[in-house]
């Protein structure tokens, strides 16, 4: 009995603990006009590689989180709301275990609503990957 006790007791003293690897990523945006929050737009993430779709709502701070996507991917994010024109933001290249903020800013416009606005995402202000702390990143060819 004791050689047992012992045994797994040195068991668990040995025994290392093991890490998933993370292979997805996030888009976290906010959504915001000249008057603040814009709550219950409706965001809808494209994954421009696959023809994948997400859609989600932004909360009553205007924020809305995409999880779960394929890292590495392109994609494209529409939102709409009412009362405003669409906008969309393309390019947007995702990296694992990553999070990708995203602020977007609707501007009423009175004279053509429906008209849709295009942004590329390199040349938004504010749009970034943000580490949520060490990783490696391999390319398909670095494997």
């Amino acid at each position: 009995m004791a050689a047992s006790v012992a045994g797994v007791s040195l068991a668990c003293a040995l025994a290392t603990p093991a890490f998933a690897q993370e292979t997805t990523s996030t888009i976290h945006g906010s959504v915001t006009s000249e008057s603040g929050p814009v709550a219950g737009a409706t965001v809808e993430i494209l994954n421009t590689s696959t023809g994948g779709r997400s859609t989600t709502t932004t909360t009553a701070s205007g924020d809305f989180d995409a999880s779960g996507l394929r890292a590495g991917d392109s994609y494209t994010v529409t939102v709409t709301a009412p009362g405003y024109p669409s906008s969309q933001v393309t390019d947007i290249v995702t990296l694992a275990a990553q999070v990708f903020e995203l602020p977007i800013v609707l501007t009423k416009d009175e004279s053509n609503v429906n008209a849709p606005i295009v942004v590329t995402a390199n040349r938004l202000t504010g749009a970034r990957n943000v580490s949520q702390g060490p990783a490696t990143v391999l390319s398909a060819a670095d494997i």
